[in-house]
């Protein structure tokens, strides 16, 4: 394969992530400096007039973009930041807008999307006889209310509780494929993993077996050469790049898939916080031990993901796929087994609601004994925090899991800033003792759970595309529960008198106003 020439020194010294970072600098850097270097180089003053002239046209952008922010039906949590920005830097504050203001989808999106879902619509018909009277059953009906899937009764779902017990079986499904292998992920990382994975997709398109793979570009900055891409459709590998980056500014930078999806042929799916790399399976050290998990399914409930994957597949390659291809097939049902409700989230107008954020505060809010929560950001908004406060005042115990060892300094910092806002209502948080805890699940009372890709911050829950499964009851409850005794066990509580130093609260206070911003 010649693995060697896939690893350039010099795109480790200066990867695309650099360049891109450069650039726009260097875009921004313009509009300040201009008139220094025209003076000092003493261009002729017709450049006077056209930087003047720019000057003026993001005065006029900024207030009216303002304007827009102030009479739109947005949080307030979101309004004020914008607005400050924009006012104290009316032409930095009018790119950075433009850039990182966009949460909803293209026009274009929206059409094509709309039309995915006529495709779909008629293999999700809810069936009334997943419902469930009990208490915690209410998210899940939310999810067939505001979402295009509904809930999947008698689904076998197989926990892993961290990269050990996952890569292995994963792979030992993928050798198993004979009709197809959907693949949707924010990372790759070339390693023992992704090689080993990767010599199984190639044999298996020999095979005759069609393989589709999608990876973030972004997550993948720093993880694998540029274009990388071509080198797997050569191949034969039905490969495509989820919104690409290039170094001119864009108002969808910010919409990344986030997810992670696997499906082979109609057996299996997987779905939950990894992404292929060594660390996750802590065969490469980053950070202490690499907590995480994932899930296998088996059963209906695989249809919720292959039209996940099928519509951000074909958002990319802008055209629509064969759905009558993949779904409409017959599975078996597990006694035993879980309803399960496997869903995606997306940037802001994809669903009435924040479906993320709307389904973390729904768990949290059935709670009625306890709430364990394990996220490796937290960095909630107004909604979640107020959420999370109300449930442990009302007696519920809420527990949060937080990294004892970041992956992210700043991210870190903002979220220690709110360890007393929630200790102060009742809620217990713990450091993860061991490492860096990446795991992102919620589980209450025994009865309802969530696995998925979700982090409490804003990147998830209002511009990634994001997925996850809910899950009511079955055997799984026990493992998930067990698990999350483990780490309590493993971690360390917050003592309730946790203060920030002075420096550091007023640094979080700044960085908390402008955390919606990014």
């Amino acid at each position: 394969m010649g693995k060697k020439k896939l690893r350039p020194r010099l795109f480790k010294k200066f990867n695309r992530n650099f360049w891109v970072t450069f650039f726009l600098l260097l875009q921004l850097a313009g509009l300040i400096i201009g008139p220094i270097v025209i003076e000092f180089l003493q261009l002729p003053n017709f450049l006077y007039l056209i930087y003047f002239c720019l000057l003026i046209l993001s005065l006029v952008l900024a207030f009216i973009i303002t304007v827009k922010i102030i009479v739109s039906q947005e949080d307030p949590e979101f309004k004020i930041p914008w607005i400050i920005v924009i006012l104290l830097l009316p032409g930095v504050g009018v790119i950075l807008y433009l850039v990182f203001k966009q949460r909803s989808l293209r026009k274009s999106q929206r059409i094509l999307i709309a039309k995915v879902r006529k495709t779909y619509e008629p293999y999700f018909a809810i069936d009334k006889d997943t419902h469930d009277d009990d208490a915690h059953y209410a998210p899940i009906d939310f999810l067939e209310v505001i979402t295009d899937f509904k809930a999947h009764k008698e689904s076998k779902i197989t926990y892993f509780k961290n990269g050990t017990e996952f890569f292995p079986d994963f792979v030992k499904k993928l050798k198993e494929a004979k009709e197809f292998i959907f693949m949707e992920f924010f990372i790759i990382h070339e390693g023992k993993w992704w090689d080993i994975i990767h010599e199984i997709l190639v044999q298996k398109v020999k095979e005759g077996v069609e393989v589709r793979l999608l990876y973030d570009d972004v997550g993948c900055l720093q993880s694998i050469p540029p274009r990388y891409d071509r080198v797997l459709k050569k191949e034969g590998i039905n490969v495509l790049r989820f919104n690409p980056v290039h170094i001119i500014l864009s108002g969808t930078y910010n919409n990344r898939t986030h997810r992670k999806i696997v499906v082979i042929d109609h057996k299996y799916a997987y779905t939950g916080g990894m992404n292929i790399g060594d660390e996750y399976a802590n065969d490469k050290m980053r950070f202490g031990f690499w907590k995480d998990t994932m899930i296998r399914i088996e059963g209906s409930a695989i249809e919720n993901l292959i039209a996940l994957f099928l519509t951000n597949f074909d958002l990319t390659q802008k055209k629509i796929s064969n759905y009558k291809k993949y779904l409409g097939a017959t599975y078996p049902r597990f006694e035993s087994g879980s309803t399960i409700f496997p869903f995606g989230t997306g940037p802001e107008n994809m669903y009435k609601v924040r479906v993320g954020e709307q389904n973390f505060v729904n768990i949290i809010e059935s709670a009625r004994e306890y709430c364990y929560i394990s996220t490796p950001y937290l960095i909630p908004s107004l909604d979640l925090l107020h959420s999370l406060q109300r449930a442990a005042r009302k007696g519920t115990d809420v527990r949060i899991i937080i990294p004892g060892i970041p992956d992210k300094k700043i991210p870190y910092l903002v979220a220690k800033y709110h360890i007393p806002l929630l200790q102060e209502a009742g809620v217990k948080v713990y450091f993860y003792s061991a490492g860096f805890n990446h795991m992102k699940s919620v589980l209450a009372d025994d009865k309802i759970a969530f696995v998925g890709t979700i982090n409490m911050d804003y990147r998830s829950l209002v511009h990634h595309y994001e997925c996850g499964a809910t899950i009511f009851g079955g055997d799984v409850m026990k493992d998930i529960k067990t698990d999350f005794v483990s780490m309590i066990n493993d971690s360390k509580l917050v003592e309730p008198n946790f203060k920030l130093k002075k420096r550091e609260k007023f640094a979080c206070i700044l960085l908390r106003l402008f955390m919606p911003l990014l």
